[in-house]
């Protein structure tokens, strides 16, 4: 049987990309970027919207209107930790 990688998993898997590039609160990426290192964090590509909207949902991170993910204080700490 496969692994299945849980919601929480993929979240973490996020916030690693986001260390990747040594983001800070009210900073963003391009969700492009995502897509580019999803493979280096194990993340698969379906699994990027859905782990994106999960951050946004535990407050991690929020929507920009350009199209890029502001990672928030909350997602800072969370990486901390």
């Amino acid at each position: 049987m496969a692994f299945i990688p849980s919601a929480d998993m993929n979240t973490q898997k996020i916030l690693k990309i986001f260390s990747f590039y040594n983001i800070k609160p009210g900073e963003a990426l391009p969700t492009n970027v995502f897509s580019s290192r999803a493979a280096e964090v194990g993340l698969s590509h379906e699994d990027i919207g859905p782990a994106l909207d999960a951050c946004a949902t535990r407050g991690w991170t929020k929507d920009k209107a350009n199209g890029a993910v502001e990672l928030t204080e909350d997602g800072f700490a969370e990486i901390q930790n």
